[in-house]
């Protein structure tokens, strides 16, 4: 009976120890199935994340690719618009000699122009001055021609009253004057006027 005893007892012990390993495998296999399962909510969420991430980074590169696209465009724009700046840089740089080359003929030019003016004015008092000279030389010439006339005048009725005392004075033997009327008709020689 102690055998049996025993063996009942060694018996409720395997059972009570197979009781605690199955409660324990039970326990075990519950943690493992609640851990695969959060494991599996895990993954999935992770393959979410996983696409979600990818999606983001494809419409990222698109992104990126069309921002690209913008920044060659406005490379080119930017070329483009260096280029004109150069040329207006150019043209300003050619039309500042132009200006300058323009002030400098225009200051030529009003130089050239007083200097023109100056020596109008003074050919205009040359001819001023040879006016008033001509004009004072002409008044002198007609007082001296209006003198000689005079003196012309008195000479010829000298030489008249003089023909006519010689004429009565002198016999007319070589045809010579005789009467005062010869004398009239024959004034003599005439002296030439002045100018």
């Amino acid at each position: 009976m102690y055998k049996t005893a025993l063996a009942i007892r060694a018996h409720l012990e395997m059972n009570e120890a197979t009781a605690i390993a199955n409660g324990r495998l039970q326990t075990a296999q519950t943690g493992w199935e609640q851990e695969r399962g959060e494991l599996e909510v895990f993954r999935d969420q992770l393959a979410a994340a996983f696409d979600t991430q990818a999606g983001e980074l494809a419409a990222a590169y698109q992104a990126s690719s069309a921002l690209r696209t913008e920044i060659d465009a406005q490379k080119e724009q930017l070329a483009a618009l260096a280029q004109r700046v150069n040329d207006a840089e150019t043209s300003a740089a050619n039309a500042g000699a132009a200006l300058a080359h323009a002030q400098t003929q225009f200051r030529e030019l009003h130089e050239s122009l007083r200097l023109a003016q100056l020596a109008q004015q003074q050919l205009a008092q040359q001819l001023q001055d040879q006016h008033t000279a001509a004009t004072e030389a002409a008044e002198r010439n007609l007082g001296e021609q209006t003198r000689y006339a005079e003196q012309l005048g008195q000479a010829r009725q000298e030489a008249a009253g003089l023909r006519a005392q010689l004429a009565t004075t002198l016999p007319s033997p070589n045809g010579l004057l005789t009467s005062e009327a010869d004398a009239k008709r024959d004034p003599g020689p005439r002296k030439a006027t002045r100018p």
